[in-house]
């Protein structure tokens, strides 16, 4: 809704001398001015028509005096510019440009104010419409608290000579590339998890669709990202018409698989891509598609035998105290319990027995996670019931033995032992900001 507010009856520009009082008719008297130390010269009707301030003190001067002025001589020439030909030239220097209004101000110049004041207000608001009930100065001093205000918060005198810069879109899309036929983006309400969504209980499961075209994706901050342009099935869009008024309106069906909305998305948190079903190819995968996370996990195979001590986050054993991280419920506290078994944490459902018959998920040491790009992916062509895809993902890794040159080969992400102590954890999607 655009404003209705105006700007004063007589811009000051045509009528400089606004607030003249009745000494606007007297003689033109030679006026000198002594202003922080500085002469200047003027005529009584220029001084006493832009300015209640000389206009009360001409009142009662004496022809044969020089006048004090207790300002600021730079300042002070601009607005004697104005006063004569009813033009301001701001300085574009900020703090004489400040000290110019402040003087204008003191000087009783509402003209001059109530012109800058409009300026401003125009540029802040390029949409107002004039209404000669609320004068533009009138509005200004509302949404600011006057001019003092105005240029404590950097509104004045930045907005009288330009509008507020735009802000850069939030993203753009560089470059648009197409999408080899078959892939699909996955879109779940739960982690992804050994190359396959984890379903969390209230959330719903997945929703999968044709990816058209892959797009570099510029942010804000400078940040790029591969993202993925999905179209919805047409018939499912027309069933959902009232949720998908846009697509009615605009005949588009295609959105950023990071934006899309559809009639679940409100819960969703992530997407990954899932390569064309094609048994025993390898197929590329864009970078920050799909990514493998590794952590240094707290108790190992080695641990075996030696007593622990588990106190909330932190675990003692073999002497060490470490902080950890639990992947799932948070055992009890411990007291000198024997571990007697250890699945390692690439394994499935990876578990520490200890004596007593306690079980817990094996904990990752804090501040050890380290993340990877996945680079090729290898889809077996089935799904189970569950709508689970058996799918292993590969990162390029390099290996050197003793007298041999040292080569690069690609490795099944869940098998492959970061810096020799960090074990693959999970797999991770694109993610999505949780919408409540």
């Amino acid at each position: 809704m655009s404003k209705r507010v105006a700007e004063p009856a007589g811009s000051p520009s045509k009528q400089p001398r606004v607030g003249a009082s009745a000494g606007c008719s007297r003689p033109h008297g030679r006026v000198v001015l002594s202003v922080g130390g500085t002469r200047f010269e003027s005529s009584r009707t220029t001084l006493e028509c832009a300015s209640s301030y000389f206009s009360a003190l001409l009142a009662r001067w004496d022809d044969d005096a020089e006048l004090f002025v207790d300002g600021d001589a730079d300042a002070f020439q601009p607005l004697l510019s104005y006063m004569r030909f009813g033009k301001l030239t701001l300085p574009q220097d900020q703090g004489l440009a400040e000290r110019v209004l402040l003087q204008a101000e003191y000087l009783g110049m509402d003209g001059l104010l109530a012109s800058v004041k409009a300026r401003a207000f125009r540029n802040l608001h390029p949409d107002t419409h004039h209404d000669e009930a609320r004068p533009l100065q009138d509005a200004f001093d509302a949404e600011f608290g006057g001019l003092s205000a105005a240029i404590d918060d950097g509104v004045l005198p930045a907005r009288y000579f330009a509008p507020v810069p735009k802000s850069p879109p939030a993203r753009t899309i560089k470059q648009l590339w197409p999408a080899a036929p078959g892939y699909r983006a996955l879109f779940a309400g739960g982690r992804f998890d050994h190359a396959r969504p984890q379903w969390q209980t209230g959330l719903p499961a997945d929703e999968s669709l044709h990816i058209v075209s892959w797009a570099l994706v510029e942010y804000r901050d400078g940040t790029q990202r591969v993202d993925a342009i999905v179209q919805r099935d047409l018939d499912d869009t027309r069933r959902h018409i009232g949720i998908f008024p846009e697509h009615a309106q605009l005949k588009s069906h295609l959105q950023l698989a990071s934006e899309y909305t559809g009639p679940r998305t409100s819960d969703f948190a992530h997407w990954v891509v899932v390569p064309p079903t094609a048994p025993g190819k390898l197929l590329p995968i864009s970078p920050g598609s799909v990514r493998g996370v590794w952590k240094q996990p707290a108790i190992t195979r080695e641990d075996i035998g030696s007593q622990i001590w588990i106190r909330g986050n932190t675990i003692i054993a073999n002497g060490e105290t470490l902080l950890v991280e639990w992947g799932g419920e948070k055992p009890d506290d411990v007291e000198g319990a024997t571990i007697d078994y250890v699945m390692e944490v690439s394994e499935e459902d990876s578990h520490v027995r200890l004596s007593g018959d306690i079980f817990f998920d094996v904990p990752s040491i804090v501040g050890t996670s380290t993340e990877l790009d996945m680079a090729f992916a290898s889809v077996d062509g089935c799904t189970n019931e569950g709508g689970r895809i058996a799918t292993k993902f590969f990162i390029p890794t390099s290996s050197h033995g003793t007298g041999e040159e040292s080569a690069t080969q690609l490795a099944d992400a869940r098998e492959v032992i970061i810096d020799g102590c960090k074990h693959f954890w999970h797999f991770s999607g694109a993610k999505r900001e949780w919408v409540h």
